[in-house]
């Protein structure tokens, strides 16, 4: 038997407990033939306590994943690279699942240790055309490696990586995968070798399926192809299909002469990771640790040795092929060259207008900058607007005089970018910027040290002067130091989209991508996700993970957290007596900071001189757009342009505003460029600022501490503004500098330049260092040195490097000799500065964004309730701002209304209606459950087709249409935007209303779909009615508000009542009526059985209706009453009884839903004469009712047993032939006094002829809604002889009545 040997970090001996090792292996399921190793190198190994040395042999490792095998990969690049040199292993490749993430780290960590890097990929392929989307039992996704052997080789690989994301991805969520196909790897073959893969190859796969012959034949297909550029790759990690498809792969490669190549599929780089590696898989599929039939791995597949790949197959292969798949490796290390993926930045090419072709680029760019600051200087300083023809203009000559300065540096600038050869650059920033002006979308003041460029100040690259502010050009651009210029913009966020659109027009689409970002695991992230695989205590983890600080918008790392300076003490100490946690814990701290999810940069985008597919693998992103699939630093790295395209909520927002305040007044009354937006001494924003109001003001709402400085500090000028912006951050607030530059500003402290010399520099901030142009400033002024050399000294400072700094101080100090100083004041001033340096910071920056924050605060302070609109606007799904710049809102008089659906629009809005001038209308979108889409689809269907009248023309026009969901209608309820159009109703009646209005329009959809009338359409009813009464015109009966008061008191229920004057739907309509039955407590209270039985007695009706006010009514349980049904068959189910008789099964459906009823023989009954078959006439029934026919019935509740409803029904009868009194009304007309009158009808005239046994007449109210028509059947039956007389009595009452004799299709 093997020994399982260990070697300890210290490299003493020590022999591990036999016990531990079979622990070790029930646990981790490693195979008996692998050797465990505790550290990194392996120096020796253990035999009979004597050190014997392991003999390196050659090997290639070609088949690992890193961490950027996203939560598959455990094996960071840095140390995959360092444990491969340790191993003696020259060359290593990374294979990550599908993509191309790790490739430049590896070239970057394996040229500094001297070792050669292969790009790979382990890819997905199909047997099918890329481009069609399969389903996902229709075709299978086979793993295949493919290594790139020179630079050649990698642009083929990026281009079949891009192609397999852009063109081939198969499935979706998580079975989606990038796929290639077999004729592109035949297409893009040059310089890669592939190998068969894991057992997710296709060859493996069939050798699984036990189909030797086709897997023959998929590898005659690649050696055919790709001849001695194929391999059959041989792994064992310990499972009895390794060994089966091992054996198979040795036939194929003996008859078919093909290569063998040994890898192991590396998922972490140690042995002892392999705990860690299985911790990452509980958490990317959210499994417990000691969940049976989870995923696992058998633990063995980290990165081993050759001695470890030598003695995997020992077993079941032998040792010839051993060397020989050992040697494949090393011979595919050979092919593979030496090459570099790195290069120079390049610029794309910048085509010239037609216009001025005759134009260099250096030329054209001067031409642009003298042009632009000519423009001006005129509109600023001349107030000269009008500006034909610049050269033509007559003052130029004095202009170019008056402002000398401006010129001078212009053209020091132009020749500086000459010389460095960026005039294309700034020609191509230039060109995307006057897109932007020129299509009115918002561009920020600047960004970053661009905003000292006087070319960049005419070019309209920024808003700033940087005379006038002081900034200075060879912050950004040092002549002295040639490097790349970074000019980064902000636009606002629906211009930010329109811009890279433009730019992938301008320079191609291939040529033009956003970068691509990694969400790393956090410590707050990791310590949830561990404890959820640990099934730990869910309150315990959670206070946890409260207790870490966020610092700088991230989270303290684990290791401060547990550490003896841990800035909160109660985490150690939970951390250190609990011992289920401390292992949690550190545990996470191992992954902290390992790539877990990927997402699109917030601004970075990449301009290319050629087609990205050539250089760098190319993906999307979640809303579809084209990413690179390496991040900033490594596109960088390629020598791709990257410009920051900075989507700004800030500039929406202000956007926002402008446009509210020019629709307000209907003319384009205010801009960004206008001149009350520029930075001047404005009152009523400083006082804005002073008294806190600062929600919404670009930098300045951050936190609690940044308002009290603000209010504090009592800014009076844009300069006030840059300071805050530059002072609070840690060093300035570490230090207490912000207490004394407070005094000093607002005369508290006194205070005097110790030298003279430096007042001109120190005066706008006091006398306090704040900007790192004052310490290139002081260098120039007092050190002698130029601008240039001074950014080199900023630059030095910064780092601290003691060399250099020893070097600048004697500079330094000579300088200040030669400018009449004395030697101590030189050198207390450099260390001065050299103090300060750490925490200077860069006055560009600050002052353009010192811009941006007075601009909010100037719209604020005069634009409010636009700029509350707008605020909230930008703001929509974040609930907690919402709720809070509401009360801030209110706070200052400017209030939110509700939401209604026939009033708000998307976003929040002001109300501009007359003497509303301080309300705003609330936003849709805002609503949790909502949001911006399901809103847009309502807003976009009420524009179209007019507003919502009532509850059913919500369901029919947005849930009908499956527009949006029923879910997000009782949203809208419950937040009360229904609550117009649902009348006086309480919302919880509403959300009733809506259940059943969807039921109804279910059935009714139903009913349509089989071709059968539908009961609520009038219309049809006159069509098929073939002997239509046309009845006198109705006399109408005024009702007072006495009588509708009364009518009130009768029911009792005033909430419906109320509903009913307004409501142009009553819910009762829907059948509703059906729950509700009225009886007589006083029946010789009235006479109207008597006026109705003398038929001549009509006119005594008046005085009738007065004594109905006397009666009391109750409401009854529907159980104990028969009601009236009309209802449709769906099926007639015929049983026999053990005592021989029929029985008949009837299921149908009315306006409640479907129903069963049981119709039993009954020999004794008589058949009746009538149209009604009673309930043991089952031959009548039999004979006359069919699946589809309508039937009325008379109906008992017997029960209801989950939701399937059973009545006794005492007689039904086929509708056809059978006469309908229809009632008619109108239901904007429609009062509840009306409604009684109906009620009261129904019950009186009923209770009088329910004891007559012939043909009756139904009466049915159809009440008219503006869209569609609703109907209540009623309990009344009256003789068909006495129809006449009811229907002239129902005319007198005022309502519109027909009779129909009903035949049905």
């Amino acid at each position: 038997k093997r020994k399982l040997l260990v070697v300890n970090s210290n490299k003493k001996n020590l022999t591990l407990d036999l016990k531990m090792k079979k622990n070790f292996v029930k646990h981790h399921s490693f195979s008996d033939k692998m050797f465990i190793r505790k550290e990194k190198s392996i120096k020796s190994l253990t035999q009979n306590g004597t050190s014997v040395p392991v003999k390196k042999e050659r090997y290639s490792s070609l088949h690992n994943h890193s961490d950027l095998s996203l939560l598959d990969g455990a094996s960071r690049i840095s140390e995959m690279v360092s444990f491969t040199k340790e191993l003696g292993i020259n060359s290593i490749s990374i294979t990550d699942h599908g993509v191309m993430h790790a490739i430049v780290d590896l070239f970057k960590e394996c040229e500094k240790i001297g070792i050669k890097p292969i790009a790979g990929n382990e890819m997905y392929v199909i047997n099918g055309n890329i481009s069609r989307n399969y389903k996902r039992s229709q075709l299978s996704k086979y793993h295949q490696i493919v290594l790139a052997l020179s630079e050649h080789g990698y642009k083929n690989l990026v281009k079949l990586t891009t192609l397999s994301h852009l063109n081939g991805w198969q499935g979706s969520g998580a079975f989606g995968r990038p796929c290639i196909s077999k004729g592109l790897l035949f297409k893009y073959k040059k310089d890669i070798i592939i190998t068969s893969a894991c057992l997710g190859g296709e060859i493996c796969q069939n050798l699984l399926d036990k189909n030797l012959t086709y897997a023959k034949k998929v590898a005659n297909w690649y050696k055919n192809n790709f001849e001695a550029f194929f391999f059959l790759e041989l792994q064992d990690h310990g499972h009895r299909e390794d060994r089966a498809v091992n054996m198979n792969i040795l036939k194929i490669s003996e008859e078919s002469r093909i290569k063998l190549i040994s890898t192991n599929d590396s998922h972490f780089t140690m042995d002892r990771d392999v705990e860690a590696h299985d911790t990452l898989l509980c958490i990317q599929t959210g499994k417990p640790f000691d969940e049976p039939g989870r995923m696992r791995y058998s633990g063995t597949e980290f990165l081993k040795s050759s001695i470890e790949m030598k003695n995997m197959y020992r077993d079941h292969v032998t040792s010839n092929k051993i060397h020989s798949a050992l040697k494949s490796t090393i011979n595919v290390s050979q092919k593979a060259k030496n090459y570099s993926i790195w290069a120079e930045i390049t610029i794309p090419k910048f085509q010239m207008p037609q216009e001025y072709k005759n134009f260099t680029l250096d030329e054209f760019l001067g031409f642009l900058g003298f042009q632009g600051l000519t423009k001006i200087l005129l509109e600023k300083f001349e107030n000269n607007i009008d500006i034909p023809q610049i050269n033509s203009n007559p003052k130029m000559p004095i202009i170019k005089i008056k402002y000398k300065k401006y010129y001078e540096r212009l053209a020091y600038e132009l020749q500086s970018i000459k010389s460095m050869g960026f005039s294309t650059y700034f020609l191509v920033v230039w060109d995307f910027i006057y897109f932007a002006r020129n299509n009115n979308v918002p561009i920020g003041s600047g960004r970053g040290s661009v905003a000292g460029s006087l070319v960049a100040y005419s070019l309209g690259i920024t808003s700033i002067d940087p005379i006038e502010n002081g900034l200075l050009f060879e912050r950004f651009l040092n002549p002295a130091r040639k490097s790349m210029p970074d000019i980064d913009t902000d636009f606002s966020i629906d211009g930010r989209d329109m811009i890279i659109e433009y730019v992938s027009m301008r320079y191609g689409q291939e040529k033009v991508a956003q970068i691509i970002t990694f969400n790393r695991l956090t410590s707050k992230s990791i310590l949830k996700d561990m404890g959820r695989s640990a099934r730990r205590e869910n309150p315990l983890i959670e206070k946890m993970s409260d207790l870490i600080p966020i610092s700088r918008g991230k989270p303290l790392n684990l290791e401060s957290m547990i550490s003896k300076e841990s800035p909160v003490q109660d985490f150690r100490k939970i951390y250190l007596k609990n011992e289920d946690l401390k292992n949690i814990i550190d545990k996470a701290i191992n992954f902290e900071g390992m790539n877990k999810t990927t997402a699109v940069h917030a601004a970075g985008i990449v301009i290319s001189s050629r087609k990205l597919d050539e250089v760098v693998p190319l993906t999307r992103g979640t809303r579809g757009e084209v990413m690179t699939q390496y991040p900033m630093e490594d596109v960088e790295y390629l020598g791709l342009l990257k410009i920051d395209f900075l989507g700004l909520k800030n500039l929406s927002m202000m956007e926002s505003v402008i446009n509210f305040v020019n629709y307000r007044f209907n003319n384009q009354i205010l801009t960004l460029d206008s001149s009350c937006l520029q930075p001047h001494f404005d009152i009523n924003t400083f006082n804005l600022l002073t008294r806190k109001d600062l929600d919404g003001i670009f930098q300045l709402d951050a936190s609690k501490g940044m308002r009290d400085i603000v209010s504090e500090m009592r800014p009076s000028s844009i300069q006030d503004i840059s300071s805050i912006l530059a002072l609070y951050r840690p060093g300035p607030l570490d230090t207490g500098l912000i207490p004394r530059f407070i005094k000093r500003k607002r005369k508290v402290l006194l205070y005097k330049f110790d030298y003279p010399e430096l007042k001109q520099t120190l005066v706008e901030t006091y006398g306090i260092l704040i900007y790192q142009e004052q310490i290139m400033k002081v260098a120039q002024e007092l050190g002698g040195y130029s601008m240039s050399q001074a950014d080199i000294l900023r630059r030095a400072m910064g780092k601290k490097k003691i060399s250099e700094m020893r070097t600048q101080e004697k500079i330094f100090i000579e300088g200040c000799i030669n400018n009449s100083l004395e030697k101590v004041a030189g050198r207390q001033i450099f260390n001065q500065m050299l103090g300060f340096a750490e925490y200077c910071f860069n006055k560009s920056h600050s002052t353009a964004y010192a811009f941006t924050t007075y601009q909010t605060a100037w719209l604020k302070s005069h634009w409010p309730v636009e700029f509350f609109s707008s605020l909230m606007s930008v703001n929509l799904t974040d609930f907690e701002k919402i709720e809070k710049y509401m009360h801030q809102a209110a706070s200052v008089g400017i209030f939110v209304r509700k939401p209604e659906i026939n009033d708000c629009d998307v976003f929040f809005f002001p109300d501009y209606s007359k003497n509303n001038e301080n309300f705003v209308n609330f936003g849709l979108g805002s609503i949790k459950s909502v949001g911006e889409i399901a809103a847009s689809i309502i807003i976009t269907d009420r524009k179209i087709f007019g507003g919502f009248n009532n509850l059913s023309e919500v369901v029919n026009r947005l849930i009908k249409k499956q527009w949006v969901s029923k879910k997000l209608i009782e949203t809208l309820i419950v937040c009360g935007c229904l609550d117009k159009i649902g009348g006086e109703k309480k919302r919880k009646r509403i959300l009733l209303s809506l259940d059943k209005i969807i039921e109804w329009m279910n059935r009714t959809q139903k009913i349509k779909y089989i071709h059968q009338p539908l009961l609520l359409d009038l219309n049809s009813l006159k069509k098929e009615n073939q002997n239509l009464i046309n009845p006198p015109k109705p006399l109408v009966i005024e009702i007072n508000s006495e009588q509708i008061y009364l009518a009130n008191n009768l029911t009792g229920i005033v909430g419906i009542n109320s509903f009913l004057l307004n409501q142009t739907e009553p819910i009762m309509l829907l059948g509703a009526i059906y729950s509700i039955s009225f009886g007589l407590i006083e029946p010789d209270d009235y006479d109207l059985p008597y006026i109705v039985k003398n038929r001549d007695s009509i006119q005594k009706l008046s005085s009738a209706l007065a004594k109905i006010e006397k009666i009391k009514i109750i409401k009854n349980n529907r159980d104990i009453h028969d009601f009236l049904i009309i209802a449709y068959i769906l099926e007639i189910q015929e049983y026999t009884t053990f005592s021989k008789k029929k029985v008949l099964k009837v299921i149908f459906e009315d306006l409640n839903g479907i129903a069963t009823t049981l119709m039993f023989e009954k020999t004794t009954d008589k058949l009746s004469t009538n149209k009604q078959m009673k309930n043991g006439d089952l031959i009548k029934i039999k004979n006359n009712l069919f699946p589809g026919d309508l039937f009325l019935g008379s109906a008992l509740n017997d029960e209801q047993i989950f939701g399937s409803r059973k009545l006794k029904l005492s007689w039904m009868a086929p509708i056809n032939g059978y006469q309908i009194i229809l009632i008619t009304v109108s239901a904007q007309k429609m009062n509840c006094f009306s409604v009684h009158l109906l009620l009261r009808l129904n019950l009186i005239i009923n209770s009088y002829f329910s004891n007559y046994n012939y043909d009756l007449v139904h009466l049915v109210i159809n009440i008219n809604g503006e869209n569609r028509g609703e109907m209540i059947t009623t309990n009344l039956s009256i003789l068909e002889s006495d129809s006449n007389i009811i229907l002239k009595l129902i005319q007198k009452l005022g309502f519109e009545c027909s009779l129909f004799k009903l035949n049905p299709l």
